[in-house]
């Protein structure tokens, strides 16, 4: 059974190909620490749930009416891990339990049911780390000047500004709003709050950050959300900027918990 052929029977290919877009920038990323040793579920498998998370769980699970945008995202992110050679343990007994429930409700085609026991046999067998470093695709950014958009991570949501672009579309230069949220928020929420300021060589500075790999508007993981285009609304500068900061998707969001500890202190 070939990964990607099973995979096209579950979601559409958009799914598809930004989440191995995902897994394979960070193994492009990580390659060398993970030659060294280091652990693939911290480099590569935890970070890629953290950004997928709102895909891979039930958005209300105590509904009626199940939710099987998550069973499919979990499968699918089983699959793609194991064609790299990963392999999370729990996500994979998830996803084999989801397949029998995909087949139940009758989700999907009677092909992949007719595939469904090769499917778990592919799921179940050994596999290790592909042997090269996998080429990082260059795709734009779909992000334009002037947007503001909300960035899930963790228990948060997190508000960012386009204030310009690097290159033709390569990648987006953003600031924070200095405002993190519990809700989705809204635009008017953000009327006159502080970009973000951290202390630099003494005084505050506002951060920027041009971030490769911030990619996907629409996001089909749905970490990334639009709150408008073309936005009046801009975050507020109180103190002289940074300057801008080269910055790799996933690298930068771990780090937003951090920075908002560090804007408080």
């Amino acid at each position: 059974m070939e990964h990607g052929a099973i995979a096209k029977q579950i979601v559409n290919s958009s799914y598809i190909n930004t989440m191995e877009t995902d897994i394979r920038g960070l193994l492009n990323w990580q390659w060398r620490s993970l030659s060294q040793g280091e652990s693939p579920q911290e480099l590569i498998i935890n970070p890629l749930k953290h950004r997928w998370q709102l895909a891979l769980t039930d958005p209300q699970p105590n509904s009626e009416s199940p939710q099987y945008y998550s069973y499919k995202n979990r499968l699918l992110m089983a699959i793609l891990l194991h064609k790299y050679g990963l392999v999370d343990t729990v996500l994979t007994a998830q996803a084999l339990k989801d397949i029998d429930l995909l087949n139940e409700r009758v989700v999907l085609s009677d092909q992949f049911f007719r595939q469904s026991d090769a499917l778990k046999t592919l799921l179940s067998t050994p596999t290790s780390l592909i042997a090269r470093k996998p080429n990082k695709a260059d795709s734009p950014t779909f992000f334009r000047q002037g947007d503001v958009v909300s960035i899930r991570y963790g228990d948060y949501y997190y508000c960012a500004y386009v204030f310009d672009m690097y290159g033709y579309n390569q990648m987006p230069a953003i600031q924070l709003f200095a405002k993190r949220f519990s809700q989705p928020p809204q635009l008017a929420e953000l009327d006159g709050v502080a970009a973000l300021t951290l202390p630099r060589a003494g005084e505050a500075r506002v951060e920027q950050w041009y971030v490769a790999g911030l990619n996907w508007l629409p996001d089909p993981a749905g970490q990334v959300e639009l709150i408008k285009a073309q936005s009046p609304i801009t975050p507020t500068l109180t103190a002289p900027t940074f300057g801008i900061t080269m910055a790799e998707w996933f690298t930068w969001q771990q780090q937003l918990p951090q920075l908002f500890e560090d804007m408080r202190s």
